[in-house]
């Protein structure tokens, strides 16, 4: 994942930030993001999130069923699952997706410079450094941001 490779580069200069954004033309996203926040009570957040990814098993029976694969405390994730403990936090992420104008996924935001769209990591890593104040490690940093600025990204988060 994109984002893991820019904290291994970069350590704590760079913190990450996940927002949830459930897209309404997907039924099943915001059962699934609440389910990745019940993951994360329990550490578990980024490995379930992945694993949604992966499979794209997005039914409430799925979702718990990864949570046993995870080897998470199947009771207490049901719970959270199933009275909406996480609801009222993934609401409020889409409320302020919502506020900022997005419309899609994924959307990243760099001390407030506005990406959308699937970005290659070594534009990711290049804004990283823009923003850090560094010089670019990039010897196709040119060519990635040609190649960035020809395409017409329109999917957001």
């Amino acid at each position: 994942m994109e984002l893991t490779r820019l904290r291994e580069q970069f350590g704590d200069k760079v913190a990450i930030i996940y927002k949830d954004f459930p897209l309404p033309m997907h039924a099943s996203s915001q059962k699934a993001a609440e389910a990745a926040r019940c993951a994360g009570a329990q550490g578990k957040f980024w490995e379930f999130h992945d694993s949604l990814f992966e499979t794209h098993k997005l039914q409430v029976p799925d979702l718990k069923a990864e949570a046993r694969t995870l080897k998470l405390d199947g009771a207490r994730f049901d719970q959270c699952l199933d009275t909406g403990e996480t609801t009222a936090a993934v609401k409020k992420d889409l409320e302020q997706a919502k506020h900022l104008g997005l419309t899609g996924t994924p959307s990243f935001f760099a001390n407030g410079h506005f990406m959308s769209g699937a970005i290659v990591y070594a534009k990711l890593r290049e804004t990283v450094e823009a923003e850090l104040g560094m010089p670019s490690t990039s010897k196709q940093s040119v060519a990635a941001t040609a190649s960035m600025n020809n395409t017409n990204n329109t999917v957001q988060k």
